[in-house]
């Protein structure tokens, strides 16, 4: 669904557009931008992320996605280049698409306000994309449970991977606390189940 709303969003006419991707910390706000980067990148787009803690010149040819985690924490560095692009006449961006991609923990009406004191509204999509904790029946969190198991077995063959799991003790994992519904501790918690069995192997 997600990839869905930014194809969408690329695919409009606009030639400079932002769009927040929110959601605390551990939500899969980078995994995400990250997945859809690289799909971009298959598609013949330049994309990734941008670091914003140095000074770095970047060739985005006709079509543009610039991935910014956390911009709240180099607000002067952003708003520098939101101040560059609306000083851009509109022309130099004929038959062009710049596409930014804003991975940050802050709302949208936050942002909004940045955006309207440097003159800037157009150029923010108003409708965000919020990431939440998933919930402890869900089918996704399972899979991404599953998914980073099977990674981390790669990495460490010498244990079985071990494919059976207990549902419900799983969902009763997740329920015990809200930040088992993130997607980075559901990783952490199948990288461990997996790396686990490999020191059991290894000891004995």
């Amino acid at each position: 669904e997600e990839f869905d709303l930014l194809h969408e969003w690329i695919g409009r006419d606009d030639f400079v557009s932002f769009k927040l991707i929110t959601g605390e910390g551990g939500s899969g706000k980078s995994a995400l931008a990250a997945a859809f980067a690289l799909k971009l990148q298959d598609e013949g787009w330049q994309a990734g992320f941008a670091k914003l803690d140095e000074s770095r010149t970047y060739d985005l040819g006709d079509r543009g996605l610039i991935v910014l985690d956390y911009p709240e924490e180099h607000l002067p560095v952003v708003k520098k280049f939101l101040i560059t692009l609306v000083q851009q006449r509109t022309d130099k961006f004929h038959g062009r698409r710049l596409r930014v991609l804003l991975l940050t923990r802050q709302s949208q009406a936050s942002w909004e306000q940045s955006f309207i004191d440097l003159h800037a509204a157009a150029l923010l999509d108003p409708d965000p994309i919020s990431l939440r904790p998933l919930a402890p029946g869900s089918r996704i969190a399972l899979e991404i449970f599953l998914g980073a198991q099977e990674a981390a077995n790669e990495t460490f063959p010498l244990a079985p991977l071990e494919e059976e799991i207990d549902q419900k003790a799983f969902e009763t994992w997740l329920a015990r606390d809200e930040r088992h519904c993130l997607p980075l501790f559901i990783v952490a918690a199948g990288v461990h189940r997996q790396l686990h069995r490999w020191l059991r192997v290894e000891q004995q």
